[in-house]
């Protein structure tokens, strides 16, 4: 088996490709004092140079809002506030006029000082903050020195992104076309340049110190669902990057497989790459993850346009809007959710929902506004008994008479052994299955997916997974309801046999591995005999049925 290195999952998803490196910032810093009666010319510097950052950052902001929308750019607003601190300024202001630092070192100085605070205070969200007073830092001492700010990253072809710490101007400015994957030694997933990387809809990485290790255009392999690193060969069987043709457009290659192929999103960019990968509709709307950097809850006429827009991108493709999924590993700045022992079995998902109705009404009706002009369905989120759907669906029948429109079809994720098991009660009151296959496996073996000592057993297909599954598909037939399966599961070509065998629906992934499963859906495929998959008694014995397939 190719070796990996662990690091910190931050964007999910596979890929494989060559590697570009970044070098770290070059800030030639002077530490010897100002000469006596210097200060005046120094910090005259550092106003031109702050007013000039923050002309810059205006700038990003508003390029980050053509490109990415409004909740991504308000990343660019902390930078700003920053820039603005009164606090800051004073401190580099008495480094200049008391200590005799020239504006580099007094800037370096001030800003690296905060930064390490932030990050000794022991809390992952300020320790993130900490990299924007890093960025403001580079920028300033940049401007100071009279060179411009390392933004701009040239991509000529597609590539992996290895570097120590990327910033979100640098992420902002690129070619997110050519960017297959990010590494980073620093960061986390609550980093800035990690939001980016979930927008573009990339597999990305932090905590991997390999720079040293690797060489520009040397190949790497990212598993970003198991936050694993393959540096050797051979590298696992990953998509390289969308297929493309000649007019720069992704290839949608025609197959007579059953299987719908449906794209999971979670951003405006990924929206927009819906039609272009070929997908015949969007299977799953991250909603959670539309507003990453609100610290209040978005009010019910920003959802309503940021839904329209998401819709509009990908129509005439319909779309499927998961409800609000937030708490456990999705937690939300404005959503006080306080600690919890064990978040994977806590507050999360509908139950947050039902003790807020608040937030269930107000997501209700935006979507319902949008389903006037376009064709959407709505997917409640982590169900385990019939009263939750029974409460989801008063309510949007209830604010679907009250608006005088016609409610959408709803459905749920099934990714609690409890949903799988109660699949015909269910079936009764909904229209489609989603199975959710990374909490199901989960929550089916007990085993924690971020706990790198028995992660890797999600890895492989279980009969007890199966056995599930099998139920929620036999529940929805006599329904007339279909069944689509997300996860990484789904973009694992070794297990369409098994989906086929099954009789799933449709697989629903991130948009970059469509082109490996429907290329893998053209070649000939053995599908196992379904009894005889149902009575496979270990993982060895599915594997061996798989492998004839």
């Amino acid at each position: 088996m190719t070796a990996s290195i662990k690091g910190i999952s931050v964007s999910s998803g596979k890929i494989k490709g060559p590697v570009l490196t970044l070098p770290g910032q070059d800030l030639r810093l002077d530490f010897t004092p100002a000469k006596a009666g210097q200060h005046h010319s120094e910090w005259h510097r550092f106003e031109e140079a702050l007013a000039l950052a923050e002309t810059q950052l205006e700038k990003l902001h508003q390029q980050a809002q053509e490109k990415l929308g409004d909740d991504i750019a308000a990343l660019f607003v902390g930078l700003h506030l920053l820039v603005t601190d009164p606090e800051l300024i004073d401190e580099v202001k008495t480094q200049i006029f008391k200590k005799r630092a020239r504006a580099e070192a007094a800037v370096y100085h001030v800003l690296n000082e905060q930064a390490r605070t932030l990050v000794n205070i022991g809390d992952d969200y300020l320790a993130e903050r900490a990299a924007d007073l890093r960025e403001l830092a580079g920028r300033l001492v940049h401007l100071l020195q009279g060179r411009v700010p390392p933004d701009h990253i040239l991509l000529e072809h597609p590539v992996i992104l290895l570097a120590d710490e990327l910033y979100p101007a640098q992420l902002t400015l690129l070619d997110n076309d050519k960017l297959l994957g990010i590494v980073t030694r620093k960061g986390g997933r609550h980093a800035h340049a990690a939001i980016l990387a979930r927008a573009y809809g990339i597999p990305a990485l932090a905590g991997c110190n390999v720079l040293d290790k690797v060489s520009d255009g040397d190949w790497v392999a990212i598993d970003g669902d198991q936050g694993l690193l393959y540096l050797d060969d051979p590298l696992p069987d990953f998509p390289t990057a969308h297929v493309e043709s000649q007019d720069g457009c992704a290839e949608v290659i025609p197959t007579a497989s059953p299987i719908r192929l449906a794209a999971n999103i979670s951003t405006l960019v990924e929206a927009r790459q819906v039609s272009r990968c070929g997908a015949r509709e969007v299977g799953l709307c991250r909603t959670e993850l539309l507003f990453p950097s609100r610290q209040q809850a978005p009010s019910l006429e920003r959802q309503i346009q940021i839904y329209s827009h998401i819709a509009r991108e990908c129509a005439p493709a319909p779309v499927t809007f998961r409800l609000l999924d937030a708490g456990g590993d999705k937690p939300l700045p404005w959503l006080n959710k306080g600690s919890e022992p064990n978040p994977a079995l806590g507050w999360h998902g509908i139950r947050v929902l039902l003790d807020q109705p608040e937030l269930l009404d107000t997501q209700l009706k935006a979507l319902l506004e949008v389903s006037r002009q376009y064709c959407i369905r709505i997917m409640v989120p982590m169900v385990t008994e019939l009263e939750e759907v029974l409460a989801v669906k008063a309510r949007l029948h209830a604010l679907a008479a009250e608006l005088e429109v016609a409610a959408p079809e709803l459905g749920t994720m099934v990714e609690t052994p409890s949903a799988a098991m109660l699949a015909d009660v269910l079936a009764e009151e909904l229209d489609f299955f989603s199975i959710g296959s990374n909490d199901l496996a989960q929550y089916t073996l007990a085993v924690d997916r971020d706990n790198p000592r028995v992660a890797d057993r999600l890895n492989a297909v279980s009969p007890a997974l199966v056995r599930l599954m099998a139920l929620v598909v036999d529940a929805a037939r006599p329904k007339g309801l279909a069944v689509t399966l997300c996860g990484e599961l789904a973009a694992n070509p070794d297990y369409l046999p098994l989906w086929l065998s099954l009789g799933i629906d449709g697989l629903s992934m991130q948009a970059g591995a469509l082109a490996h499963i429907r290329q893998r859906l053209m070649d000939p495929l053995l599908v196992p005999e379904r009894q005889a998959l149902l009575a496979a008694r270990s993982v060895s014995e599915l594997s061996t049925l798989l492998q004839k397939a």
